[in-house]
């Protein structure tokens, strides 16, 4: 009778109670080589200054092939230098305080602009997983934690920043957009208030239009933000009661249609083009895509208006100086967009395609952004591998960056100076990381050490320093029942480390099954439907007084106000084209205007 009791109590529990989720218990040497790829994958370029292209990956798990490799490397980099300078190679003796890694060779093509060639190896040691998550380094084990993170976007409502912004952590930086006013005067003398989203990127703040425009061209930027009926620019002014003219020369007008005028992205490309027209520009000066390339470029040359007017003189000597500046800073950002961050980002994927395309989602989306609940856990994610392959990104891509602003004076010894690195490098810098310490275990019941995580690190909390986090991350909110242990909490730095649940399900990831917001299409054919209908509506009434003589003005008027109101919403899509978006890898013809960016 005893003996089925114990396995009645045995069946019970193995049939009743929520399972440990297995995946929280595991690290996996493969998810860091993958990430690892991704991101240097990332920092490929092909640029008319400089190429950096990845052409193979060779992994060596071997621990004899792994010393021979690596010892012939430091002999090769110490052969030429003299006695007193030289080093003693350390893979030529037993090391008793050894590291568990694998090694993966990198082969790079390297080219510059003078007709310099030449095939690069790079090796990168990676620690290998121990014990399920734990490294061997240098004789040391070392406990690796969980990072929580945003899973896309932040806001900025817990800071003292005034300019309502929100942010989005890419591995290699942040971009951070934030919205400012500028005034716009008619021809007609009336004012419009007009909100212009601007972006911080690479320490620079410009319109987050300028980017589109210089990617895409006037023409092709119009039809790539779906408002090509909603702006025009002429040559005089346009008279017309469904438009809003602004004299911004002599020669050239823009135009504006008076229901899309207060579309908050309408307001940004409006105000932004208006901004960036020189007093001698013409029509058929803006609408080549070269222009817009030189304005980007001439924002983070720091040229003024009056400034960059002289520069567009084919005469000036600082005419290909901006051009190249505005090419360079296009290559920049373009790279920024990470394969791991695009991946990540729960969007579907023709919005999410190119740097461009997340641009353009910030801004449609900007104040459904601004509402999200920072500390919120359900629209955040838990990280491993992506954080130890961006410690290496973050090494690579300072690099990368000296590389672009040089120009065409980069050269192949630049190039090789930026991609090659100590082997040790990463090792060198998992032990000096935050997320990585020392296993202080003093018993083998390590099982919860597999559950800690950190809010802080890179893309974190307190990337800088653990002064800059504010106060109320440091308390527990709803959406950490159940998630989180509510009374695990770090000594020195008390809200930002703890234990996950062992029981919470995730999802790639996440805890919830969660989407970024992307309602603008959606919302704006309803709207458009619902204004057919109306608009249909009064059209019958009026046509009905007309043949029957009567009247019902109060309720034509109170038809004809809700109709004003949906116009200011939905006609930048009710007269935009729906053609194919143009790629701004691709060159594109639109009225004899031949896009350069490619």
């Amino acid at each position: 009778m005893d003996l089925n009791q114990r396995a009645w109590v045995s069946e019970f529990i193995e049939r009743r109670p929520i399972k440990f989720n297995p995946d929280l218990f595991q690290r996996s040497d493969d998810d860091i080589l993958r990430e690892l790829m991704n991101v240097i994958r990332s920092c490929e370029r092909k640029t008319p200054n400089f190429t950096i292209e990845v052409t193979n990956f060779r992994v060596v798990d071997d621990y004899n092939e792994i010393n021979k490799l690596l010892f012939e490397y430091y002999e090769n980099m110490t052969k030429n230098k003299s006695k007193a300078k030289k080093k003693d190679n350390k893979y030529g003796y037993i090391n008793l305080n050894e590291s568990w890694v694998r090694l993966l060779i990198v082969t790079y093509h390297i080219a510059d602009s003078q007709g310099g060639d030449e095939m690069l190896d790079v090796y990168i040691c990676i620690p290998r997983v121990v014990d399920r998550y734990y490294f061997l380094i240098n004789g040391i084990m070392r406990s690796t934690l969980y990072q929580i993170v945003d899973g896309s976007t932040y806001n900025n409502g817990t800071s003292n920043n005034k300019a309502p912004n929100i942010t989005m952590k890419i591995i290699f930086m942040a971009v951070r957009m934030f919205r400012v006013f500028v005034d716009l005067e008619s021809t007609t003398g009336d004012l419009y208030h007009c909100i212009v989203y601007k972006t911080r990127i690479f320490n620079k703040t410009v319109s987050a239009a300028k980017y589109i425009l210089a990617g895409y061209g006037l023409i092709g930027g119009l039809r790539f933000m779906q408002l090509d009926g909603a702006i025009k620019v002429s040559d005089h002014e346009l008279i017309h009661e469904d438009w809003i003219s602004f004299m911004v020369t002599k020669n050239l007008y823009l135009c504006a249609h008076k229901g899309a005028i207060n579309d908050l992205v309408v307001q940004t490309m409006l105000a932004t083009i208006f901004q960036s027209i020189t007093p001698n520009a013409t029509v058929e000066m803006i609408v080549d895509p070269l222009y817009w390339i030189r304005a980007l470029g001439a924002d983070f040359n720091n040229l003024t208006l009056e400034r960059f007017a002289c520069v567009m003189d084919p005469e000036d000597d600082s005419v290909n100086d901006t051009l190249d500046k505005g090419y360079s800073v296009l290559d920049s950002f373009n790279s920024i967009y990470d394969i791991s961050t695009k991946n990540g980002i729960r969007l579907p994927e023709e919005e999410k395609a190119t740097m461009f395309h997340i641009i353009r989602w910030m801004m449609r989306e900007f104040n459904n952004l601004r509402m999200k609940d920072n500390l919120d856990l359900s629209i955040k994610k838990i990280r491993f591998a992506e954080y130890i392959a961006s410690l290496y990104a973050m090494k690579i891509v300072r690099g990368i960056y000296r590389v672009a602003d040089m120009n065409k004076k980069a050269s192949i010894i630049s190039i090789r100076k930026a991609l090659r690195t100590d082997p040790n490098y990463l090792v060198s810098a998992i032990c000096k990381s935050k997320m990585v310490s020392y296993r202080n275990m003093v018993s083998d019941l390590d099982a919860m050490q597999g559950l800690k995580f950190t809010y802080r690190g890179v893309a974190g909390l307190g990337e800088s320093s653990s002064r800059s986090i504010p106060m109320i991350y440091r308390n527990v909110q709803p959406s950490h029942i159940g998630r989180v242990d509510l009374d695990a909490s770090s000594d020195g730095n008390p809200g930002m480390s703890g234990t996950i649940n062992p029981f919470v399900k995730l999802h790639d990831g996440y805890f919830e099954d969660y989407h970024e917001p992307n309602f603008w299409e959606e919302n704006f054919l309803q709207m458009m439907e619902d204004y057919d209908k109306l608009k249909g509506s009064i059209d019958a009434m009026i046509f009905e007084n007309k043949l029957l003589g009567t009247e019902n003005a109060q309720e034509i008027k109170v038809k004809d106000d809700v109709l004003a109101a949906m116009r200011q919403v939905i006609l930048p899509v009710l007269y935009a084209d729906q053609g194919e978006l143009i790629s701004p890898m691709v060159f594109f013809e639109e009225e004899g205007v031949r896009s350069l960016w490619q």
